[in-house]
């Protein structure tokens, strides 16, 4: 499956695709993930890594800055595919230190679905239903040529 058009036959909007980026990438990245379960996808949350051990807050919760879907070996956001390094250098450069480096780690569903909703600011179901919907579509339009 062509990732990449799959996303692009979803026709994000520019609205779609600002709150992607800003703040919602969990959700598509959720999105994504469930509607390409048969590419056996992973969940990627791009965070902070010190002496081999993720960045927490005091409650235990990862600190993360961005989400992602890898699918294959690459890795997807609602613009596309990303670069692992540059998503690394643009999302995590308060945390890239002498002390902490960027690192892409991937979670279970259950272990994602937890750390996102440890922040609150990063979720809202509405937009991942719309992005489950448009993903679904395209999908289905995709299947049928």
């Amino acid at each position: 499956m062509n990732i990449e058009l799959l996303i692009e036959t979803a026709n994000f909007s520019d609205y779609d695709r600002d709150s992607g980026t800003g703040g919602f990438c969990a959700m598509f990245a959720l999105a994504l993930y469930r509607a390409v379960m048969d590419q056996n996808p992973e969940l990627v949350l791009v965070c902070g890594e010190k002496n081999g051990q993720l960045l927490r807050n005091k409650k235990g919760e990862v600190y993360w800055r961005h989400a992602a879907a890898k699918v294959n070996g690459r890795y997807y956001d609602i613009e596309g595919e990303q670069q692992p390094e540059w998503m690394i250098d643009n999302y995590v450069w308060g945390l890239s230190s002498s002390d902490y480096e960027g690192v892409l780690a991937v979670f279970s569903p259950e272990e994602f679905i937890h750390e996102i909703r440890s922040t609150p600011s990063a979720r809202d179901w509405r937009f991942y239903n719309k992005c489950k919907t448009k993903l679904e579509r395209a999908r289905s339009l995709l299947d049928r040529s």
